[in-house]
């Protein structure tokens, strides 16, 4: 029979991880806290990488056919200047403008459809070794608690993650903020970045009734104004946003997180496998969260093919090297990004001396925006034999 896994946290990391298990030939339960959709911090853009992913978790025609629109091109602009255009397409892939209720709830139901389990209003609460398994404290929609062994654990529950330590949270930090308007006459597909001292600014038009807005801003001192004070602040600092937002209806109130921990690496030691922002937290910058969040399930399937089992510590292990190997320098690089951007004389020098460049400007975004992976999923039903045999 095959191991058993379960994955806490039914976001894009979480469901497609829980993919990429099945089809490794794991016995997979998928658990999820909420009961039905709700609204997150996030933008709405998917990069070439992360379209690459879809095609290999075998959603990219069902977000198409529910709406999703080509992101080809995309303008960067700083206080005073001209924008800067860049390219999105890479190796003939376009990114992807959609709803983020669109991506979750194909992935979903995707993953229903694949065989695994999947358990809404499912809270886990903590994760405890027990031998070569691992006992699951759970709690259900009608406040029932239970405990339950799994082989593989794969924690996609975000930042706040049940493994993360208990330390103080800090006040001062990165906060991130969206909202979602209508009204919107530009293109589906459309990609404007707004730079301004303390932090930046996307605004996705996905179509004349969906238009995300989301951005990060920096505080010293930690954030204590309602949102809407906090991005009235933003749009005074952004005339380029002032002008991205003119005429359209906000149709939702401002959400906002923070402080974010940013992480440049994965850890590697004894534990669940984390995955999405569970591993580590990286700027909203051209879509890399989602991508890497995407990824989750390839990698892992890769994962179980070279230890040829389902054992969590072996796992782990190619886990974090994989994930290192591909996203750490990436990650690392956007310090220096955020560096420049919290500090007012920082962000000037910044923006006369490096960003009006548009070849500079064009080395950064091309750093991020991966090609996609070609390195496929197998196919639903193809398992190694080598994954079910009893270890």
């Amino acid at each position: 029979m095959p191991r058993s896994a379960v994955v806490v946290g039914g976001g894009p990391a979480g469901a497609s991880a829980a993919i990429g298990l099945k089809r490794s030939g794991l016995d997979v339960t998928l658990i999820e806290q909420r009961t039905n959709w709700q609204g997150r911090i996030n933008a709405c853009f998917l990069c070439p990488e992360a379209v690459g992913e879809l095609g290999h978790l075998g959603v990219l025609e069902a977000v198409r056919d529910g709406g999703a629109a080509d992101v080809t091109n995309g303008a960067l602009t700083f206080p005073g200047g001209e924008p800067l255009a860049f390219e999105i397409r890479r190796d003939g892939v376009a990114g992807l403008a959609l709803p983020r209720q669109l991506l979750e709830d194909t992935l979903l139901e995707r993953a229903r459809t694949e065989g695994v389990t999947v358990e809404m209003g499912t809270k886990a609460s903590a994760v405890h070794p027990d031998g070569s398994r691992w006992i699951v404290s759970l709690r259900d929609a009608r406040d029932r608690t239970s405990r339950r062994r799994f082989t593989l654990v794969v924690l996609a529950d975000g930042y706040h993650t049940i493994a993360a330590d208990a330390a103080a949270k800090p006040r001062r930090g990165w906060f991130g903020w969206s909202a979602v308007f209508a009204g919107d006459r530009r293109a589906p597909g459309t990609l404007s970045l707004h730079a301004f001292p303390g932090g930046y600014a996307s605004v996705l038009t996905c179509g004349e009734s969906f238009t995300a807005v989301a951005g990060l801003t920096w505080h010293a001192r930690g954030q204590t104004r309602p949102w809407q004070a906090e991005i009235d602040d933003v749009v005074e600092r952004s005339k380029s946003l002032r002008d991205a937002l003119y005429g359209l209806e906000r149709t939702e109130d401002w959400r906002g997180i923070g402080p974010i921990p940013f992480r440049h690496n994965l850890r590697i030691g004894p534990g669940p496998v984390a995955v999405g922002d569970a591993a580590a937290v990286s700027d909203p910058f051209i879509g890399n969260g989602l991508s890497r969040a995407l990824a989750a399930g390839p990698l892992l399937a890769r994962c179980v093919a070279e230890t040829g089992s389902a054992d969590a510590t072996e796992i782990g292990r190619v886990h974090a090297r994989l994930w290192n190997e591909r996203y750490a320098k990436r990650l690392s690089g956007s310090l220096w990004i955020r560096s420049l951007f919290k500090s007012g004389l920082a962000f000037k020098i910044g923006e006369k001396t490096v960003f009006r460049r548009g070849s500079v400007v064009d080395r950064v975004i091309m750093r991020y925006l991966a090609a996609p992976d070609r390195t496929p999923l197998p196919p639903p039903g193809a398992v190694a034999p080598a994954v079910v045999t009893p270890l």
